[in-house]
């Protein structure tokens, strides 16, 4: 038995058997579940900068430095909620489609990357824990209830999966499930999607997971790429650094780049004319412009790091 579909708690899940994987002493886990089940029960989560929104956020503070000050200390506490994925691209997703619908060997045998909150760290089930042994805790299993439960107390590990919207986070391949969702009835049913799970791990090290396949295997926007490693860093290293920079010139009043920075590489499409035509930076531009005047190793180079210090007074212990 590798998968099926089981009703426990009132509540359709999905029983998938998961083979453990290790590398470097880390562990995720791999598994298969056909297409007409997953298309089901995926989303993703688009990387978003609402300028209005943190332009009104930013003039609660009484002057920049405050509110610089706030975006760095709120490093750790922003990581848990934030979305990471690369927005929705139609032309590949129709590429995708046709692909699909037309080649003899349309085949996806590289994985899909996804991730899911887990009952067992929700609630601190003790390892070893039975499934059918949940009903001794207090967890309501109700219809908003997405959190999937890791059984590990046999020689097999499985996953329980609530079969509904929403119950799968997607890291790496959404364009390809779009396009399968796009794709013929005949099509989906006859696909199985080979599943890697990455479960156990908080959100912050998903998304540097996420950017990090996307940056070394695939072409990414930069600008998005150093969003996302700026957002969810957990140290103050030379990109974050500079992101929380550039976040604050594109925000603040005092500033003659308000406005006019394309934080993720790309216009937004909820703007006016006007407000198109002043966006003419990208964040990526200035970081690769700046990044050399705050780094140790330009010392000896024509571009002198002018601004090192003050980067280093912000990584000092206050």
């Amino acid at each position: 038995m590798i998968m099926e579909k089981i009703n426990k708690y009132n509540k359709e899940f999905l029983k998938i058997a998961l083979i453990p994987i290790f590398q470097k002493d880390k562990k995720f886990y791999i598994g298969k579940i056909p297409a007409k089940y997953f298309l089901n029960m995926f989303t993703v989560e688009p990387a978003e900068y609402d300028i209005e929104k943190e332009i009104l956020f930013a003039q609660k503070f009484k002057d920049d430095n405050t509110y610089y000050t706030h975006l760095i200390k709120s490093l750790e506490k922003r990581l848990e909620d934030k979305p990471f994925e690369r927005k929705e691209e139609k032309t590949r997703v129709k590429q995708i489609e046709k692909f699909l619908n037309n080649e003899e060997y349309a085949l996806f045998p590289n994985t899909i990357i996804v991730s899911c909150d887990l009952i067992n760290e929700e609630f601190g089930i003790p390892d070893g824990t039975k499934f059918d042994d949940l009903k001794n805790f207090d967890i309501d299993f109700g219809e908003n209830m997405t959190l999937s439960f890791l059984d590990t107390s046999e020689h097999i590990t499985y996953l329980y999966i609530p079969y509904q919207a929403k119950s799968i986070l997607i890291i790496d391949g959404q364009h390809r499930l779009k396009g399968l969702q796009q794709a013929r009835t005949e099509v989906k049913d006859s696909y199985d999607l080979l599943v890697s799970f990455i479960i156990g791990y908080n959100r912050g090290i998903i998304a540097k997971l996420f950017y990090t396949i996307n940056y070394t295997q695939k072409s990414v926007n930069k600008s998005l790429l150093y969003h996302l490693s700026g957002e969810f860093s957990r140290e103050l290293d030379e990109i974050t650094f500079l992101h929380e920079t550039v976040k604050i010139l594109n925000e603040i009043d005092s500033s003659p780049f308000k406005k006019r920075i394309k934080m993720l590489g790309s216009i937004p499409r909820n703007i006016t004319p006007e407000e198109k035509e002043q966006m003419t930076i990208s964040q990526a531009f200035l970081i690769d412009y700046l990044i050399m005047s705050i780094s140790k190793s330009a010392i000896n180079s024509i571009y002198q790091p002018i601004f090192l210090y003050y980067y280093k007074d912000c990584n000092a212990p206050h």
